[in-house]
C-alpha cells in the first residue's frame, strides 16, 4: 500500500505508479527495468487509442488516425512512453477523461459517467494536483462559458463525484494512518 524506496516510505507522489509496476514485477517474479517501463508502454498505447478514437468522433476516421500519427510522431511521446514515470498514465488518464466529458456533454452519453471518474481517479493516482488542473480547469471554463454550472448538482453526478473523492483520498487518509513521518511532510 506504501510505496518504499531505499527502505524509506516514499509518501511525495501519489502511488498509483508504483503499485503497476510493483505488479507487473509480482507477475514476473521480480522487479526489473522491464516491470517498471511497461506501465508507461501500456497507457502510451491507450493515449494513442483515445486520440484514435476522439478525433476520429470529431473529424471522422481519416482524421482520427491523422491526429494518432501526429502523436505517435512526437519525440516526447516515445521518450517519456518508455520510462518507468507516472507522466504517460496521467497524460492517458486526462485526455481520457477530457474525451469522456466531451462524449458526456457534447454527445449525452450519461452512462459513460462511470467511466470519466475512473479516468479522473487513474489521473489523481498518478500525479494528484496536476491531474485535476488538467482535468477540471477546462471542464469548469466550458461550464462556465456555457452557463451550465446548474448541471453539476445531478443526484448521479454528485453520487459518482463522491465516490471518486473518497476513493482518491482514502489513499491519503491509509498513509497518515500507516506513515507517521509522512505527516509532516
Amino acid at each position: 500500500l506504501v510505496p518504499v524506496m531505499d527502505g524509506e516510505p516514499r509518501v511525495q507522489k501519489p502511488p498509483l505508479y508504483y503499485w503497476l509496476g510493483a505488479a507487473v514485477g509480482a507477475l514476473e517474479g521480480e522487479l526489473t527495468p522491464f516491470a517498471l517501463r511497461l506501465p508507461a508502454v501500456l497507457f502510451a498505447l491507450a493515449l494513442l487509442g483515445v486520440v484514435l478514437r476522439w478525433g476520429g468522433s470529431l473529424g471522422g476516421p481519416a482524421a482520427g488516425a491523422l491526429a494518432a500519427l501526429s502523436l505517435a510522431c512526437m519525440a516526447q511521446f516515445w521518450s517519456i512512453g518508455r520510462r518507468g514515470v507516472a507522466e504517460m498514465p496521467l497524460a492517458a488518464s486526462c485526455v481520457a477523461a477530457l474525451y469522456l466529458f466531451d462524449r458526456i456533454y457534447w454527445g449525452g452519453r450519461r452512462r459513460l459517467l462511470p467511466l470519466f471518474f475512473l479516468a479522473a481517479l487513474v489521473g489523481f493516482l498518478a500525479k494528484a494536483t496536476a491531474a485535476m488542473l488538467v482535468i477540471g480547469l477546462p471542464i469548469a471554463v466550458q461550464l462556465v462559458r456555457d452557463r451550465s454550472v446548474r448541471r453539476l448538482w445531478r443526484a448521479d453526478l454528485l453520487g459518482w463525484a463522491g465516490c471518486t473523492a473518497a476513493a482518491a483520498i482514502a489513499w491519503y487518509a491509509a498513509l497518515w494512518l500507516l506513515v507517521p513521518e509522512g505527516r509532516a511532510g
